[in-house]
């Protein structure tokens, strides 16, 4: 007895909708008639936190954002997409053949990297250092690198029973020759450069009033410009 294309996919949706944490059946393109094999082929994302649940595992929100992806050397744009941060994992959410809406999480084995927005992210080894999901800002010998997380804890006022996502904690790190170095503040940044260029990059900081620890995307991007404008032995 064959099973009808409709049938299988109602299943693949059941699934779904009834495993809050499970992050299987795997879903392939064959299931999701006509669509990019190496793009539509995934795990199901069914990660639901408790209703309860304050915040989100998402980096920005709940809310996809159109943004592309790298896969095997083939870039795909117009997606919607969001990043856990809590699972470290990149959601792809789109209509099916069949007007079905469905959330899938892009493989990390193929996937190389991802806009989300106006940010850029990789998915990078160093010696010592698994692969994982950096934020990248800038081009050039000098980049800064950021990796971020969401805790998730118990709520911390009295009497609460209700558990609570963190805001993203943001961890930063200076790329340079292949090697990452980590840093907190604008001097623990500056000390990562030569003596010759150490007063040239202060100056910079005050001048423009960047703090590295709290500044956003764009004034980092700034800062590791002109970092890449200065002399290097």
């Amino acid at each position: 007895m064959k099973i009808r294309p409709t049938i299988l996919l109602l299943i693949a949706m059941i699934l779904a909708a009834t495993s809050s944490y499970s992050q299987t059946p795997v879903l392939s393109a064959n299931q999701i008639y006509g669509l990019n094999p190496e793009l539509y082929n995934g795990k199901i994302y069914s990660y639901a936190p408790s209703i309860t649940t304050k915040g989100s595992q998402f980096l920005s929100g709940p809310i996809f954002e159109k943004g592309s992806v790298v896969i095997n050397g083939k870039t795909f744009n117009n997606l919607l997409l969001n990043y856990d941060v809590f699972n470290q994992q990149v959601v792809l959410k789109f209509m099916t053949r069949m007007d079905n809406m469905m959330k899938i999480i892009l493989s990390d084995v193929w996937l190389q990297s991802f806009n989300l927005g106006d940010r850029h992210f990789e998915i990078l080894s160093f010696p010592k250092i698994k692969p994982r999901i950096y934020q990248v800002i800038g081009k050039g010998r000098y980049q800064v690198f950021y990796t971020w997380r969401k805790d998730y804890n118990l709520q911390n006022t009295y009497g609460a029973s209700n558990y609570a996502f963190s805001k993203p904690v943001r961890e930063s790190y200076l790329k340079f020759k292949d090697k990452l170095t980590h840093y907190k503040n604008n001097k623990q940044f500056v000390d990562l450069f030569s003596s010759e260029n150490r007063p040239l990059i202060n100056k910079f900081l005050r001048k423009n009033k960047i703090k590295v620890k709290k500044s956003g995307s764009k004034e980092i991007l700034q800062l590791i410009n002109y970092c890449n404008t200065l002399p290097t032995k």
